[in-house]
């Protein structure tokens, strides 16, 4: 991995709907990194911040809503132009309030079918992949986190 270029840790949550057959995907603003596209809500870790106290931050921050954690995915790393990401998948339920897009251009929610028919940046195949393979249970509660 080229050690040049900025690495940044990112924590991500896929927001799941109560059934779990639909996550919750953000239009990125056309200025942005990668701008246009869809993404898992989510964003970058401060020194010192917990994955999980930044993914809390972060969705509070870009839909206003609140998440309860179920279960880490494996981390992904992906190496663009510019920088190099690590991305910390979660999956997580809202747990208070409807998400808002606050810091994207809309908010849709998606089959995990339709995850492939959306552009999304290329870091996150490894995630859809990850996803189409290994889905949540429907019949598993969540825990309390």
């Amino acid at each position: 991995m080229d050690t040049t270029l900025p690495t940044l840790d990112v924590a991500v949550a896929i927001i799941w709907n109560a059934d779990r057959t639909r996550v919750l995907l953000a239009r990125r603003p056309e200025d942005k990194h990668v701008g246009g596209l869809w993404e898992f809500p989510g964003g970058k870790c401060e020194p010192g911040e917990t994955l999980e106290a930044a993914l809390r931050r972060e969705v509070r921050e870009e839909l206003g809503v609140d998440i309860r954690l179920l279960q880490p995915r494996p981390m992904v790393v992906h190496k663009y132009d510019c920088r190099i990401v690590r991305l910390h998948p979660f999956d997580c339920f809202c747990c208070g309030g409807t998400p808002q897009p606050l810091a994207s251009t809309e908010l849709r929610w998606v089959t995990i079918a339709e995850l492939g028919q959306l552009p999304l940046p290329p870091a996150n195949v490894e995630i859809i992949n990850n996803i189409v393979n290994c889905p949540p249970s429907p019949a598993v509660p969540p825990p309390v986190r």
